[in-house]
Formats: C-alpha cells, structure tokens, sequence
C-alpha cells in the first residue's frame, strides 16, 4: 500500500510554502515602494541653449516674468510650458514637454580685425543687441543682423552652430600724432576720427579722409590698412601773431598760432599772416617752415 507523507514532512511543507510567499510578497512590495519615491530617468522637464558656454542666456515665462538664467550648454530645470529666450538681445520662443529637455542651437558673430575697434549688432528692426571687441565672437540665435564699425555696416546672416565672420579693415592717416582726421562715407555722411598716426577699422569700401580741411579719398581693404601720408606746415614769426591756411583756390582751411605746425595733405597752399600772404607746398611726411617777411 503506498502511503502519503508523513505528518512531519506535511509540516516541513507547509512552512516552507509560507516562507516562499512571504518573501515574494515583500520583494514586491519594496520594489513597488521604490518604484514610487524614485523618478524614471529623464522625467524632469528642463531646456538648454547649445554653444559654445561663453555667453549666457535667460529665461522668461510667456507673461514676461524672469525666471532664471545660465551658460550656453547649461541646462536648466522647468516646467512644461513656453517659454522665451534671450542670448546677447536675440530672442527665442522655446516649448518644453514633460520629461523632456528642449534644445535650441545658438551660432556666433564675428568682426575679424585688430581687436582695437569695437562692433554693435542689431536685428533686423535696427533694435541695438550687443556689441563686442573685433576677433571677439559673440553668441546669437540663428538670423539675419546687421554689424556696425565705426559707423559702417554690413548684414551677416548667423547659422546654428557655425560663426558667422565678417572681415575688417583699417585706415591711418601717418602724420606727428597731433593733427585729427575725420573720415566720411562716399555719401559724406561723418563716420568717425582719430589722431594721425592712430588706426580706425572700417569695414572695406571707399571713403573720404579730411585733415584740417585738406581731403584724399581712401579705398580700405578686408584684412588691410591703407595709409595716406600727411605733412606739416608751421610759421615761424613774433609770438601771439596767428596765421591763416587757404588751399590754391582761396577756401579758407584751418589756423593756428606762430611757431605751431599744423598737419596737412601734400598740396599748394597760401599762408597768411598780418594780411601778408605767401605761397607754400606740402610734401608727404615733411616739415614746411614759413617765415615772416
């Protein structure tokens, strides 16, 4: 006759069968209560403006509240919603979904020159942006700008992800270092002015160099400094006297008083002095001395 288990081992069984469901109930409910307390990875919402994490960008809400700001390539954490973006005066509008990080790619502006002049970015509307050193890039959201230098301008188109450049050139008009020049476009509209002997960098493009009222006309080039050369003239004669500088035809130029040199263009001049007049030229980096008669 073929006999059961014997009471012993029922019991041996019983317990065995308990213990098993006893642990699988736990292990269920711990990796329950985990699964509640720890976020799925990537559930936090947040953005982030790509680049090259030199600049820094804000964050405000569609109301126009300010919420946070960080360096490009940061990201920061934020509700689902919409949101708009600033980067150095370029705006964004940017719409973040739950448990997702939303992205925007920024790309850069350039004026390549010497580093000595400093360049304004506009949008599109002519509203003022930023402005930066020349060889330094700053960070834009992709479109069309236009780039200001010493009163010149030129459009420039920024891509996401690249660095859009334009490049420089530079006039100087080489003199003593104590005259001024005063430069205009072909239009004669006033651009900028300097000391002679110092450089200013002008997009390339033609335009009109004016010292003392002597004029040369100057063609700049990308990556180039044109020069033209000035010279000087000073009448020598009793102190406190001041003399008067006309060009060939009689328009009056510029004064100064006896014994101080004033810089020039080379040309054929007429000096005056006490109501006498006398006839003069100017050569390219020379000294002219006038003496009372």
């Amino acid at each position: 006759m073929v006999t059961g288990p014997s009471l012993d081992c029922r019991r041996l069984l019983r317990y065995r069968y308990a213990w098993l469901a006893f642990w699988l109930a736990s292990t269920c409910a711990i990796a329950t209560s985990c699964a509640r307390e720890t976020p799925a990875a990537g559930s936090v919402s947040g953005a982030m403006v790509a680049g090259t994490g030199k600049s820094r960008y804000f964050v405000t809400n569609a109301s126009g509240q300010s919420l946070t700001n960080a360096d490009t390539n940061t990201r920061v954490e934020l509700q689902p919603g919409t949101y708009a973006l600033a980067l150095n005066g370029s705006i964004r509008s940017l719409t973040i979904r739950a448990g997702e990080t939303a992205t925007v790619q920024a790309g850069g502006a350039m004026v390549a020159g010497t580093g000595k002049g400093r360049y304004f970015v506009s949008d599109a509307s002519g509203k003022s942006l930023t402005n930066a050193d020349t060889n330094s890039v700053v960070e834009l959201f992709p479109g069309t700008y236009t780039i200001a230098l010493n009163g010149t301008a030129q459009s420039l188109t920024v891509r996401a992800g690249e660095t859009a450049t334009v490049s420089a050139g530079s006039a100087v008009v080489a003199g003593t270092g104590k005259g001024r020049y005063f430069v205009s476009d072909v239009a004669g509209k006033s651009l900028t002015n300097a000391d002679t002997n110092s450089a200013v960098e002008l997009f390339p493009g033609t335009y009109t160099i004016a010292l003392n009222d002597t004029t040369r006309s100057l063609t700049v080039r990308a990556g180039e400094t044109a020069t033209v050369q000035a010279g000087s003239v000073v009448m020598e004669g009793p102190a406190g006297g001041r003399y008067f500088v006309s060009d060939a035809t009689g328009k009056s130029l510029t004064n100064a008083d006896t014994n101080t040199a004033v810089e020039l263009f080379p040309g054929d001049y007429v000096i005056m002095l006490k109501g006498k007049k006398q006839s003069f030229a100017v050569r390219a980096g020379l000294p002219t001395v006038v003496r009372d008669q």
